[in-house]
């Protein structure tokens, strides 16, 4: 009860009555960018991008993979909030430009209709790097977050909580001095 398996394959990427596209989530039809992973043993090039933590750690020695993984945790859960009590205000500073303007379009048509959204995280696994790289001074970290969530439209729904698996990338300049990374994609897998 409340687990999926292999065989439930309808989509979640709706459960919040938004496209997923408009929030800037990467599709298969896009061409990934060709990668060069690099060992322990060798200096990574100039030219090329740094793939994995230890690497980037090299980049930006006060790197904290925990505390960035608490930080992303409390940004998906202040995210998934403001999201759902329509608080743009709150939404802004942790959104890239296209990733903000596709929420901000979905709450304005949620309003529209006059509907009201509840989320609620019941329980949440432990967030884990599904990837880094750094190119160009760029960095991106995606985090895969699986939690189960209870989302409501009307005050009489009652539903029970959906397991959920969503891949968010982060991203910060490496050079820039403010800290904070800032959500630039969602997926859920």
């Amino acid at each position: 009860m409340g687990t999926r398996n292999d065989e439930d394959t309808h989509e979640r990427s709706d459960r919040f009555g938004y496209d997923p596209s408009a929030f800037g989530e990467r599709t298969t039809q896009k061409a990934q960018p060709q990668l060069r992973v690099v060992s322990t043993e060798e200096p990574p090039e100039d030219d090329g991008p740094v793939v994995g933590v230890a690497r980037y750690k090299g980049l930006d020695p006060n790197f904290d993979e925990a505390q960035f993984l608490d930080g992303a945790q409390r940004a998906y859960e202040m995210i998934l909030m403001a999201f759902a009590a329509g608080d743009k205000d709150q939404l802004q500073p942790l959104l890239s430009d296209q990733v903000y303007q596709g929420f901000v379009a979905e709450i304005d048509a949620r309003e529209a209709r006059g509907e009201t959204l509840r989320t609620e995280i019941t329980r949440m696994a432990k967030p884990v790097i599904d990837e880094l790289v750094c190119d160009q001074g760029l960095a991106r970290i995606t985090v895969r977050f699986v939690a189960h969530i209870k989302t409501t439209v009307a005050e009489d729904d009652m539903v029970q909580p959906e397991r959920t698996e969503d891949l968010w990338t982060f991203e910060r300049s490496v050079a820039d001095s403010n800290p904070n990374w800032r959500l630039t994609a969602t997926q859920t897998v």
